[in-house]
C-alpha cells in the first residue's frame, strides 16, 4: 500500500518537507488557499505526478473537511499529517485531529506551533493507531542578535522531528524568551 502524506502549509515554509517526502516516496497532499503557489513550487522542484494540490481554506470547515475525506478515498489512508495551522484554526485542526484518530490506519499528526506554543504545556496524544506530536518554531541567535529561522531550517527542523519521533520538538530556541526578535 502506498504511503499518503497530508501537508498544510506546504508551498511555502514547509516546500522542503514536500520535497523530501516525496523522495521518501510518498504521494503527498499539499493543502493551500492559493494553487499558483502550488504552481510554482513544482516548477521550481523536481516534483511528480505523487504530489497533489487540494485547494481549500481550513478555516471554511464544511468544505476542509470534504477535501480531506476525497483526498483520503482517492490517495487512500494518512499515515502522515504535518501541519501549520493559524492558531485561531482551532475548529478545523481539531476536526483534522478526531478524523485521523477515527481512521483505522496508523498515523502520525505532527502539529507545528509558533513560539508562544512553547509557554503552553503539551502532551503527546497516542493511541494504538494514533500519535499527535509537536513542533514548536523558535528563533536563531546569533551574536548579540536573533532573528526568524528561514524557510530551510523550519523544514530541516520538521524533517529531524519526524526521523527521530520527537514528542515534542523546538526547531532553534524559544529562550532567553526576551531574546525573540522583533517582528
Amino acid at each position: 500500500m502506498k504511503k499518503h502524506a497530508l501537508v498544510i502549509g506546504g508551498t511555502g515554509m514547509l516546500k522542503g518537507v514536500v520535497t523530501w517526502l516525496h523522495e521518501q516516496g510518498y504521494v503527498v497532499s499539499v493543502v493551500g488557499r492559493q494553487k499558483h503557489k502550488y504552481e510554482r513550487m513544482m516548477k521550481e522542484t523536481e516534483l511528480d505526478s505523487r504530489v497533489h494540490f487540494i485547494e481549500v481554506d481550513y478555516f471554511i470547515l464544511e468544505d476542509f473537511k470534504q477535501k480531506i475525506i476525497e483526498a483520503v478515498d482517492t490517495m487512500g489512508p494518512i499515515s502522515l499529517c504535518i501541519t501549520w495551522m493559524r492558531s485561531d484554526a482551532v475548529t478545523g485542526f481539531d476536526w483534522l485531529k478526531s478524523y485521523l484518530m477515527e481512521e483505522k490506519a496508523d498515523v502520525e499528526l505532527y502539529e507545528i506551533k509558533g513560539s508562544h506554543a512553547s509557554r503552553i504545556p503539551f502532551s503527546p496524544v497516542t493511541s494504538e493507531a494514533f500519535v499527535w506530536k509537536r513542533i514548536i518554531l523558535g528563533f536563531k541567535i546569533e551574536g548579540k542578535e536573533s532573528r526568524w529561522l528561514m524557510n530551510k531550517e523550519i523544514s530541516n527542523g520538521v524533517i529531524e522531528s519526524i526521523e527521530n519521533k520527537h514528542d515534542l520538538h523546538i526547531v532553534g530556541v524559544v529562550e532567553p524568551w526576551g531574546n525573540r526578535p522583533s517582528y
